[in-house]
């Protein structure tokens, strides 16, 4: 498998730049389902795009939007050091309850596009069928999330499961994004450039049957790791993707990982890239990146 120079540089722009009207119309659509339900309304929730396109790293035509629909007033909460709701200024909750709010979401997004375009079969979102006028969208009902202790207060969503598992599954996009924004431009915007590269590789490896796919936050976290100095050593694109993965390999080959300030994060800076509540594992990514040196350095 040989990916020529030419095919790297073309790589590293968005898929997306024709179709933003296409993206604008879609988060436009969701809004106004949401809105023009009056039980939904009335709760003021919070319409949050999130994901690849709202991070400006997406890679792939006919790509799909992530949207959440968030009830701020219900707060999923953890807790440390002996912290309570006081110590997060916050009070018992006693309104709808989360599940309901979800099923309310449901039928607003029914009313909207029709229920044969929308489809909640998975655990977590309602993924609604694309057309001429909105494209493929992941709708994620979420409440607001925080994580609370003595001198820490860190503040995400979390999903809404139709059927619960005993944990909170949590995120922070705003956090990601800014994060995201920042080493962009500390590295001349290089750094999504470079994630965007390594997302199509992953795409052409699935492609040709010599990977299996990569989760594409995955990706994202990984680039995320690396430092600015090195985007900005004026690499070509095919040094610059061999040189991310000779970075990224000891801490991905190492018997066991850190425990301490150096374990590695998600782009938001707060929730630990490998663990339990991951899809993936630093074996994923070591396989991921070892094949990703291999079809580049050829």
């Amino acid at each position: 498998m040989i990916i020529s120079d030419d095919q790297l540089a073309s790589w590293k722009s968005p898929a997306f730049r024709n179709e933003d009207q296409l993206a604008t119309d879609t988060q436009a659509a969701i809004r106004s389902a949401i809105n023009n339900h009056p039980q939904l309304a009335a709760l003021q929730p919070r319409v949050q795009p999130k994901g690849s396109i709202k991070n400006n790293t997406n890679v792939r035509k006919n790509s799909d939007i992530d949207v959440a629909i968030i009830l701020t007033s219900l707060i999923a909460c953890e807790f440390t050091g002996g912290a309570n709701l006081s110590s997060g200024g916050l009070v018992p909750y006693s309104g709808i309850s989360a599940i309901d709010f979800k099923n309310l979401v449901g039928q607003a997004l029914n009313k909207e596009f029709g229920p044969d375009n929308v489809d909640r079969s998975g655990n977590r979102v309602f993924r609604i069928r694309g057309s001429k006028k909105v494209m493929d969208a992941d709708v994620v009902p979420s409440t607001g999330y925080m994580f609370i202790g003595p001198s820490i207060q860190r503040e995400g969503i979390a999903l809404i499961l139709d059927n619960p598992d005993g944990k909170i599954h949590f995120n922070y996009p705003e956090q990601h994004h800014v994060n995201g924004v920042s080493k962009n431009t500390a590295t001349g915007r290089r750094y999504k450039r470079a994630v965007r590269i390594m997302k199509q590789i992953d795409h052409k490896m699935f492609e040709m049957g010599y990977a299996t796919k990569t989760a594409s936050h995955l990706i994202e976290c990984l680039v995320y790791q690396v430092p600015d100095t090195l985007f900005n050593n004026d690499l070509n694109w095919r040094t610059l993707i061999m040189a991310i993965c000779e970075y990224l390999y000891p801490y991905l080959s190492a018997a066991t990982e850190p425990s301490d300030f150096t374990r590695w994060k998600e782009v938001n800076g707060h929730k630990y890239l490998f663990g339990d509540h991951q899809r993936w594992t630093r074996s994923d990514a070591k396989t991921y990146i070892e094949k990703v040196y291999l079809v580049t350095s050829q």
